[in-house]
Parts: C-alpha cells; sequence; structure tokens
C-alpha cells in the first residue's frame, strides 16, 4: 500500500494527436491494484479529467477501468481531419484487447474529402483495441472539398469488433453550405451524408441545391451517388432542356445563342475571377480556422468588399462584411441559436438600417 503523484509539463494522446499540457496523476496502491483517485490535463480550449483502475499481474498491467470526461479537447486524424471535441470515454477490459467505449460531442470538426477519389492503397495494421463510440454534434461539422463548403449536424457511430475493421455508421444532416459546378456557385438547400456500416469514408449522397440565372430561371442542382463515384444531376423551372440548362449556367442564355462573342469572353475571364477570388477565400479561411470567409477583390466591377463569420460559442455566430471604400456601407449580423430550429438575430444592411426578430426554420 501507498500513494503515489505524478506530473508532467505536456503529453501527447497519440491516438488522436491530441496535445495536453499541466499532467497530474494521484493516487495510491492497494495490493496489485494502482487506483488513480484523479488525472487532469489542460489543452488549449478545454481540460480532461480522469479516475479509475489498472490491476497488476506482477510488473506487467493485466487489465484496466478509467473513465475519462473532456471538454473541448483538440483531435486530430492526419492534416485532412481535425477538430475539437467532448465528452466520456471508458477504457475497460483485460490488457491487450480492452474496449473504448464512450459518447463524444464534435464542439467543431473539418474535414477535407475529394470527390472521386478512392482511398489508398493497403489495409489498417491489426489492432487488438476495440471501440464502439457515439459521436454527435448539433453544428459545426465542415466537409471541404475543391467543389462543396458543407456545415452538417452528426449522429454517427464508430465501432471496431474484431482487429482489422472499423465501420462507420450513422448520417450527416446538410445545414447549409455551397456547391461549385460550372464555375457557378449553389446555395445547398438540405439533404443528408449517409454512412452504412463503412470501413472507408465514402457514403451515400443525397444533397440537393439552388440558383438563379437570368434573373428569373431557378436551377436546381442534386448530387447524389457515393463520394467516390458522385451523380449530378440538374432541372430548372420554369422546364427546359439539360443542353439549356448547362448553356444558361455556362453562359447565361440559351444552347442556340451560345457561338462566342467579345462580351462572351469577357464574361468567361469575369467568372474565371470569381473563381479565383473563391480560392484565395478558402485557402485564407483554413489558415484562420473561421467558418465563413468571402473576398471580393473588385476586379469584375463590383465594389471590394470582405465577409467574415465565426462562432463566437457554440450557439452564438457573428458575420460581417466590409466594404473597402465605403464603410458606411458595412453590413453586420449575429444570430444566436436557441435550438436546432428557432435563432434570434439582429442586424444592420448596407443602408444602414437595423432589424431584429426570430427566425424559425423548417425542412420540407
Amino acid at each position: 500500500a501507498g500513494n503515489f503523484s505524478l506530473k508532467s509539463r505536456e503529453g501527447t494522446i497519440t491516438s488522436i494527436n491530441s496535445y495536453l499540457s499541466d499532467i497530474y496523476a494521484r493516487g495510491h496502491f492497494d495490493g496489485e491494484t494502482v487506483y488513480f483517485d484523479t488525472i487532469t490535463g489542460l489543452s488549449e480550449k478545454g481540460r480532461l479529467l480522469g479516475f479509475g483502475r489498472l490491476k497488476m499481474k506482477g510488473l506487467s498491467a493485466d487489465s484496466l477501468d478509467l473513465t475519462f470526461r473532456t471538454r473541448k479537447i483538440p483531435v486530430s486524424f492526419g492534416p485532412d481531419m481535425n477538430g475539437v471535441a467532448s465528452g466520456t470515454v471508458i477504457l475497460r477490459g483485460p490488457l491487450p484487447r480492452f474496449w473504448i467505449i464512450g459518447d463524444i460531442y464534435l464542439d467543431e470538426f473539418a474535414f477535407f474529402a475529394p470527390f472521386g477519389r478512392r482511398g489508398g492503397g493497403g489495409g489498417p495494421s491489426p489492432s487488438p483495441v476495440r471501440y464502439r463510440l457515439r459521436i454527435k454534434a448539433d453544428h459545426n461539422v465542415f466537409l471541404f472539398n475543391e467543389l462543396a463548403e458543407m456545415e452538417f449536424s452528426a449522429d454517427l457511430e464508430l465501432k471496431k469488433e474484431d482487429d482489422i475493421n472499423t465501420l462507420l455508421s450513422g448520417k450527416l444532416e446538410l445545414l447549409g453550405g455551397s456547391f461549385l459546378y460550372l464555375d457557378r456557385s449553389f446555395n445547398l438547400t438540405g439533404g443528408e451524408v449517409v454512412f452504412y456500416n463503412q470501413k472507408e469514408i465514402n457514403p451515400t449522397l443525397n444533397i440537393e441545391g439552388e440558383t438563379t440565372v437570368a434573373e428569373s430561371i431557378l436551377i436546381t442542382l442534386k448530387v447524389q451517388g457515393t463520394l467516390q463515384e458522385p451523380e449530378i444531376h440538374l432541372t430548372s423551372m420554369p422546364p427546359l432542356s439539360e443542353e439549356d440548362i448547362i448553356s444558361y449556367l455556362s453562359f447565361g442564355k440559351p444552347f442556340n445563342e451560345v457561338p462566342l462573342s467579345l462580351s462572351d469572353v469577357e464574361l468567361i475571364k469575369r467568372r474565371a475571377l470569381n473563381l479565383a477570388e473563391g480560392i484565395i477565400s478558402k485557402e485564407l479561411r483554413r489558415r484562420l480556422r473561421i467558418q465563413e470567409l468571402e473576398v471580393t477583390t473588385g476586379l469584375t466591377g463590383e465594389d471590394p468588399r470582405f465577409t467574415v463569420g465565426f462562432y463566437l460559442s457554440r450557439n452564438f455566430y457573428l458575420r460581417y462584411t466590409h466594404d473597402i471604400l465605403a464603410v458606411e456601407k458595412d453590413v453586420f449580423q449575429a444570430r444566436y441559436r436557441l435550438s436546432r430550429r428557432v435563432s434570434l438575430y439582429a442586424e444592420r444592411d448596407r443602408e444602414g438600417a437595423f432589424s431584429a426578430g426570430l427566425e424559425l426554420t423548417l425542412r420540407f
């Protein structure tokens, strides 16, 4: 029998690449059992608390029963998947074949997943550890690639019940975003991404968006199929042929009027600049870790301006647009999410008028 305490200035949870500082553990011995009365560690935004016991067999660890409660701990699974998570995780069972069971809430999570790309060769390395994790998020789950910027809520289960296979099931429900097709930005209006006990990141897609061309033609885009083999379908109101829809998206006029003129060439140039501005925004946003960034250079004839949006807290979102040539046209918008469907908002428009109200979101 006896007591112990351990301290470390820093450490890393290697399985999730989570850096912690000011790590401290205190406990006592009783026979062949090591009791951890408290385990603590700090992250940049939160902390980890733990307790439990470790049973020994001679000088080797035989089994464990540890509980960890986390608040805003950084997690990373390579350069394309990272975020911040909270929740409770239990490590229990004989070593080395123990279980990890828990409920995880994603405070924020972003991953880069290109369309049409298959996973690399080689399978996962065998591991005796098993796990079953329930993963949820109300919002702030972002998927980025060359064409899409999407925000989701999440309800997923990640499990591994043998030495090799990790399976992901559940769905991501679309909250908003944009999709770039034929260099035209579609506002995403609804949909979901579904995982069916899959061994790789290749969910089934059902995403819908819309854009308006020629002032009054509404074009609807549906992205279906899978992430590795997406299928894109276009319809319009009023109904048009596929050739006319593509022509309107590319040139703003029907197919029979497509022969290029100087004005068409200028239109292509302007849209190429708009695409470049979008790429600038994406790169800056990745570096600054904000949710929304739009840069308009002014090269297309509009006033140069930038828009930035970010979460001040889990439910409070602030959006600001600065007009570089006319500060009096700056736009502010604050939104506080009361529930998944209900938000309070206050805003100032480009004319200087203020408004506030209650916003109810209905999905059909």
